[in-house]
């Protein structure tokens, strides 16, 4: 019979205003949300994506996952689209499901999902350092497995907070997804951004190794983020394996809804979850064949609503979206509306700022941002960042010999010296 023990902490952090992080903890499923957005639009985003993941997953089990944050996606977008004041927002996603019965010879089985940076740790029973199951869908991340920067230059680069996926975003989002096998004495660690961006992972191994309870380490973890600055929301969710004994021949079964409240603010301050609602579908009635007709007329009608609906949709959804690119004559950063590289269907980006950031001023690696481009949610955003590209670009022209001043650090808070320029920089 599998046996886990778990525990989980949140806190807003030694900056932030309002904490737009959730999570769940529960008996077979357990998960962390970071929210980005807006004043409201994060904290929306992770509780609506959360909501609908517990939901789908008490109701139908663990097996579920990944299609039910496929279902989450579609949640937060559709919110977005009813109030324009929540456009842009979005929310990274890691979970585990318990799974019955999958595994080898009919064992149960952990289901990892994620989407954006938040993490999933491993700490096995053996290991002395933990292991990121997890990948960072982030632009920096991406381009250090592509080989195109190094991981030192990776920890201080400027956009390494810039993620390439999340929920929200895409009307199709792909979702990571692992099988891992329940081994007794492992121990997983879920977490939001706001943890790796303080502590390394030499830090979480030690506060792992050494603090037994999971309620604890989780709340040590925060602790030591918070410490070590606690410039964003922290949210941890610590899972034990305590007995993985294999059941063989038992088949898939449905785990029972979780019985948690949940906390619609989306700032949950302990264990979350939902379960979902169902409302017995009522017969259909009988029709006569005298209002055929005016069937197929009501039929029309919707279709034409529908079509209707959904060409607004994707007009919102074409022009939800802001880029950097650069200006007709190659000199100049503006700021495009619209999706890159050549827009949707009919709908084209369109200049709609001049940041006064100049190419020629830009680094290697800010060049190579223009050439493969972020949507950001709001044109203040791709304002912010052209600025923060040209800022970048003077601070090492003016300063070759320094280090690169420390802002967000991912995963670790030791700053390499940031390389020398190139001669006639």
């Amino acid at each position: 019979m599998t046996v886990l023990r778990y525990g989980a902490a949140t806190d807003v952090g030694e900056v932030r205003t309002e904490n737009q992080d959730a999570f769940h903890s529960s008996a077979h499923l357990w998960l962390v949300a970071d929210g980005m957005g807006g004043h409201r639009g994060g904290e929306v985003a992770s509780a609506i994506a959360t909501e609908t993941v517990v939901g789908l997953v008490g109701a139908e089990g663990g097996a579920v996952l990944p299609v039910a944050v496929e279902q989450a996606n579609a949640a937060v977008i559709t919110k977005s689209f009813e109030d324009p004041g929540l456009a842009g927002m979005g929310t990274t996603l890691t979970a585990i499901a318990l799974v019955r019965g999958e595994g080898a010879d009919g064992t149960d089985v952990l289901r990892l999902v994620n989407v954006g940076d938040s993490r999933t740790y491993r700490l096995a029973t053996n290991d002395t350092v933990v292991e990121q199951v997890t990948v960072d869908h982030s632009l920096v991340a991406q381009w250090e497995r592509e080989g195109r920067i190094t991981a030192d230059q990776a920890l201080t680069h400027p956009q390494r907070n810039v993620i390439t996926r999340a929920l929200g975003v895409d009307a199709v989002v792909e979702v990571d997804t692992w099988d891992l096998p329940l081994v007794t004495g492992d121990r997983y660690v879920l977490c939001s951004d706001g943890l790796t961006n303080e502590v390394d992972d030499t830090v979480i191994t030690e506060v792992l190794r050494s603090v037994t309870e999971p309620a604890d380490a989780a709340a040590e973890l925060v602790r030591r983020a918070n410490a070590a600055g606690g410039r964003d929301n922290v949210t941890v969710v610590v899972l034990d394996v305590v007995d993985a004994a294999p059941v063989p021949g038992t088949g898939p079964v449905d785990l029972p809804a979780p019985v948690d409240p949940v906390d619609p603010a989306g700032d949950p301050t302990g264990p979350s979850s939902t379960s979902a609602s169902t409302t017995p579908a009522r017969p259909e009635e009988s029709v006569p064949r005298s209002r055929f007709t005016w069937r197929v007329a009501a039929f029309l009608g919707a279709l034409v609503v529908l079509v209707a609906v959904t060409a607004g949709g994707v007009w919102l959804w074409a022009r939800n979206a802001w880029f950097l690119g650069v200006d007709p004559g190659g000199t100049e950063v503006v700021v495009f509306q619209g999706r890159p590289p050549e827009g949707v269907l009919w709908f084209e980006p369109r200049e709609v700022a001049v940041t006064g950031v100049q190419v020629d001023d830009l680094s290697e690696l800010g060049r190579r941002t223009l050439d493969d481009p972020v949507v950001w949610g709001s044109q203040a955003e791709a304002e912010d960042q052209a600025r923060r590209l040209g800022e970048g670009s003077r601070r090492v022209l003016a300063s070759p010999t320094t280090t690169t001043p420390p802002l967000t650090v991912v995963p670790t808070t030791v700053l390499p010296p940031a390389p020398a320029p190139a001669p006639g920089a």
